[in-house]
C-alpha cells in the first residue's frame, strides 16, 4: 500500500479539489513521539532519499509503516533531531548552533534518511568546527551551511 494512502493530509479550502499526493497537502507524522506537519513537496523534494521513495506516488513502493493511536505515519527515529533533517528538506540548508553536541547523532540520521548532501554538510562542519570547540562553547554564534554552496 502506498504510504499517501495512509497518511493524514489537509487541505487548505481552495485545495478542496486537489488529490491526497498534491503539494499543497500537509502530512502529520509522528516521529520518535514528536508530532510534525509538513507538505508533501517537502516530503519528496529530494526524490531519492528515503522519505522522498516513501511519499511517492509510485505504487511500485510497497510500504507498511506504522500508524500511532491517532492514525499519523509514525517514524521510530530521533524525534528531537529529525527538525533538523525537515529544515535541510525545506531550504537544502541547516542552521546549527555553534556548540551542538548532536552533529554526529544528526549525520546518522541523514545517513539514516538518505541524505547524502547533508552528510556531506555536517562532515565539513565538523572539519571547520574541530578547531574552534572550545572557544565557541558559550557563543551565541550560529553557522549557516548551505549544500548549493558545495
Amino acid at each position: 500500500m502506498a504510504l499517501t494512502e495512509n497518511c493524514r493530509t489537509y487541505q487548505t479550502p481552495k485545495d478542496s479539489g486537489c488529490a491526497q499526493s498534491c503539494s499543497g497537502d500537509v502530512v502529520e507524522l509522528n516521529v520518535g513521539g514528536q508530532v510534525y506537519y509538513t507538505r508533501h513537496a517537502t516530503l519528496t523534494s529530494v526524490p531519492n532519499s528515503l522519505l522522498g521513495k516513501l511519499f511517492s506516488a509510485k505504487k511500485d513502493v510497497s510500504n507498511d509503516l506504522a500508524q500511532d493511536i491517532k492514525g499519523r505515519i509514525f517514524i521510530d527515529r530521533d524525534g528531537f533531531l529529525f527538525r533538523y533533517v525537515l529544515d535541510y528538506l525545506r531550504d537544502k540548508s541547516v542552521v546549527l548552533p555553534d556548540y551542538f553536541p548532536e552533529k554526529g547523532r544528526l549525520k546518522r540520521e541523514a545517513e539514516f534518511f538518505q541524505l547524502p548532501e547533508l552528510v556531506k554538510i555536517l562532515t565539513v562542519d565538523e572539519n571547520i568546527h574541530g578547531d574552534f570547540d572550545e572557544a565557541s562553547q558559550g557563543s551565541d554564534q550560529r553557522f549557516y551551511l548551505d549544500a548549493r554552496d558545495r
